[in-house]
């Protein structure tokens, strides 16, 4: 539950700091956005990886 929370505000991130891009603020917090996000995933924080842990961690605790 919390990587996909992470993963999703990273990504959120990314897409806000994309839409400023467009009306001219700096690119460089676009690239860096997008690196944190792409530093997540390759470390595996995809969806359906994080839904799959989560499932694992429910079924340990019940």
């Amino acid at each position: 539950m919390l990587k996909s929370l992470i993963l999703f505000d990273l990504y959120s991130k990314f897409k806000k700091e994309l839409k400023r891009a467009r009306l001219g603020f700096p690119t460089w917090r676009v690239r860096e956005a997008y690196a944190y996000f792409l530093f997540a995933y390759f470390f595996g924080w995809t969806p359906e990886e994080v839904d799959r842990q989560d499932a694992e961690l429910l079924d340990r605790m019940l």
